[in-house]
């Protein structure tokens, strides 16, 4: 198991996920004895987002097998608009706009399916952390050339007056 051969390592894994309801996650935890390095909660307020992601030293976007060619997560941006390094899926690097990004210089890819290539980059994001803060720093300059912030901000903006309003 990627996480259980890491245990001995020293990080903190964050997992935002719904609500763990049958305890399925919780129990894989227990049963890998690693819950002491994890926290588990809901989904949190947008607003919040980039503070969870200042405190992180990596972000994983591990969705693949998409139903639609053209998804495109929105979290993945996020963290490279905060200068994080992402982790990020092979699927998701073949689509706009990160199929134009170098591995190991913006991103780092893995095959989500494939637990020995996820356990090598989390590896290496914890035994790397002066490379994977350049990776973050270059995540930064490609999201400046792609993203229009005021634009972004503006329009998040409307959507919570919108959610106001209607309350």
């Amino acid at each position: 198991d990627t996480i259980t051969e890491l245990k001995d390592s020293e990080f903190k894994l964050l997992l935002i996920t719904k609500d763990d309801k049958d305890g399925s996650i919780v129990s894989y935890l227990k049963k890998k004895r690693i819950m002491d390095k994890v926290s588990i909660i809901g989904f949190v307020p947008p607003w919040k987002v980039p503070q969870i992601m200042a405190a992180s030293t990596c972000i994983v976007s591990a969705e693949h097998d998409f139903p639609v060619e053209i998804h495109n997560p929105r979290i993945v941006r996020e963290a490279m608009a905060c200068g994080k390094c992402v982790l990020i899926s092979e699927d998701i690097c073949r689509s706009w706009p990160y199929c134009d990004l170098q591995n190991g210089r913006e991103i780092i890819k893995f095959n989500p399916k494939n637990s020995i290539d996820f356990r090598n980059k989390l590896t290496f994001i914890l035994d790397q952390p002066h490379l994977v803060k350049n990776i973050g720093e270059n995540a930064r300059k490609f999201a400046e050339k792609i993203e229009n912030f005021d634009t972004y901000i503006a329009s998040n903006q409307e959507i919570y007056k919108k959610i106001i309003k209607d309350k």
